[in-house]
């Protein structure tokens, strides 16, 4: 079964056996009605009032509607609301999101156009999955397209510059890239890109599945943010299908 977790959730489980228990101290001035009809109205914190309650009405109650605290940390407002758990503290104040928290939030797409261009491009297609040449022997440059037929033909293949435009072009098709893309030609400078890419998924794939795990233990659900945060961090939040992009031949600045 699925479970809610949020931030700080542990230190909120565990904070209300750090509240002392108190007494009920009845006020007959301020009482009204009949005094056994078991009705309070408990003037205190909300917390200290439940703590004091709990003899009382342990295991019979169903359920409870509390107006709670904003977490405001304001310790000069009527109620004391500061938050002094370091998880709470942290995440208080902060911008909530995937977004908020990697130190490069711009879409892979639009990383790579921001490069320098180089004609002459290659026009990824659609057909997915990408794959090097199964007989790199003999055509090592070729990246196929799509699943393989019956009669072992694929839907598209490509005839790249190098080994490692080919490798490059393999890696921008599998996670959605598809269109014309401007992209270096030479092996070295190839593969630095291709590291660039790399590194740059890897950092907010690992983000990504923290932040899932933080959410939900559900593995399914944790597979569904990931996914979804892995398809804005490449395409953007307005753009959810392929798209064509830009890369460089000055792979030093793109690392």
């Amino acid at each position: 079964m699925p479970t809610l977790y949020w931030i700080g959730k542990k230190a909120v489980l565990n904070h209300h056996r750090q509240v002392p228990y108190r007494l009920l101290h009845c006020d007959a001035s301020l009482s009204a009605g009949d005094a056994d009809a078991g009705n309070l109205l408990v003037q205190g914190d909300n917390l200290e009032a439940l703590k004091a309650l709990l003899p009382y009405y342990a295991g019979k109650v169903k359920c409870i509607y509390i107006d709670p605290p904003y977490n405001t940390g304001n310790e000069k407002w009527v109620y004391n609301d500061a938050v002094n758990s370091p998880e709470m503290r942290n995440w208080l104040g902060k911008v909530v999101g995937a977004e908020a928290e990697l130190p490069d939030t711009l879409p892979l797409v639009e990383w790579l156009r921001k490069q320098p261009a180089r004609p002459p491009g290659v026009t990824i297609p659609e057909e997915r999955p990408a794959e090097t040449s199964p007989s790199p022997m003999f055509d090592p440059n070729t990246v196929y397209f799509g699943k393989a037929k019956a009669s072992g033909k694929h839907a598209a293949h490509l005839d790249c510059a190098s080994n490692g435009q080919a490798r490059l072009i393999v890696r921008l098709a599998n996670i959605g890239v598809s269109g014309w893309v401007n992209v270096p030609a030479d092996e070295a400078t190839c593969l630095k890109v291709l590291g660039a890419v790399d590194a740059r998924l890897h950092a907010a794939r690992k983000r990504f599945d923290e932040l899932a795990e933080s959410r939900t233990s559900d593995p399914r659900l944790q597979a569904q943010i990931v996914d979804q945060l892995t398809r804005w961090f490449v395409h953007g939040r307005n753009t959810g299908g392929p798209v064509a992009a830009d890369t460089t031949e000055d792979a030093d600045e793109a690392a």
